[in-house]
């Protein structure tokens, strides 16, 4: 299985950024949040070809329609969602059945997709069907106190996960106000640590991303940039090690 489903606070941004910084040249980032695609305005490309052309030229899932529909900004392959959430809830619908299965059974490639906001009673089919899920958390800043009801309540879509047996990870924005060790504890519970990965709470890193603004030479040379690197090269070797053993038990 090569699916990485990241889903939680600033996903699209956690998204693209392991995308961007993916130690290895074969990986696809795919929206797949229901809601409605970001990625086309953030990277000012058009909304087709994306998923919703992918499902439509690939009704049985043949990876070589799939990738005709795949838009490549330099080292960056994309399938982008529509902006509208009518449009993309029927897209991502479709992709569950018709796009979904062939990335997760793909070898040689990692398809990284952009579940957004993630509900602990409904996983979305991208979630449920990953090798590996990335949660993220972005700690309110109003106090210690807001931050601890977040986690709470991120700890609740933590637990739906393990019940699924779902290979999970964790990445929070800035260690403000609790660290990630700390959040680890705290969400690894009685079943022991979680992996907590950290990203800098950098905004203008985040700008640059969105095609807000520029920051030096853009996006890669950001502190958001150097750390999603270093998350994307940890993922990756964890990802692949999982591959490894579902190949082993047959999966």
């Amino acid at each position: 299985m090569t699916l990485l489903a990241v889903c939680g606070d600033a996903a699209t941004t956690t998204a693209f950024a392991l995308a961007s910084m993916w130690p290895t040249p074969d990986v696809l980032l795919v929206e797949a949040d229901g809601s409605g695609g970001d990625l086309a305005a953030w990277l000012d490309i058009p909304e087709q070809p994306g998923v919703a052309t992918a499902v439509t030229m690939a009704p049985t899932g043949s990876w070589p329609a799939i990738e005709a529909q795949v838009q490549r900004l330099g080292s960056l392959s994309v399938l982008p969602l529509p902006l509208r959430a009518g449009e993309a809830s029927i897209a991502t619908r479709e992709a569950a059945v018709r796009l979904l299965p062939t990335l997760s059974a793909l070898a040689g490639l990692t398809a990284i997709a952009d579940c957004g906001f993630c509900h602990p009673s409904a996983l979305s089919p991208a979630v449920t069907q990953a090798a590996l899920v990335v949660v993220t958390i972005r700690q309110p800043s109003t106090s210690p106190r807001a931050a601890a009801a977040h986690l709470d309540r991120v700890g609740e879509l933590v637990d739906a996960l393990g019940s699924r047996a779902l290979p999970t990870v964790a990445v929070v924005i800035g260690e403000e106000p609790y660290r990630a060790s700390e959040i680890s504890d705290f969400l690894g519970g009685s079943a022991g640590q979680l992996r907590v990965l950290v990203l800098a709470d950098d905004a203008m890193g985040a700008a640059a991303a969105a095609g807000r603004e520029r920051v030096g030479r853009g996006f890669p040379r950001s502190h958001l940039a150097k750390t999603a690197s270093a998350a994307a090269s940890e993922l990756a070797v964890r990802l692949d090690s999982l591959c490894s053993v579902d190949v082993e038990v047959g999966r």
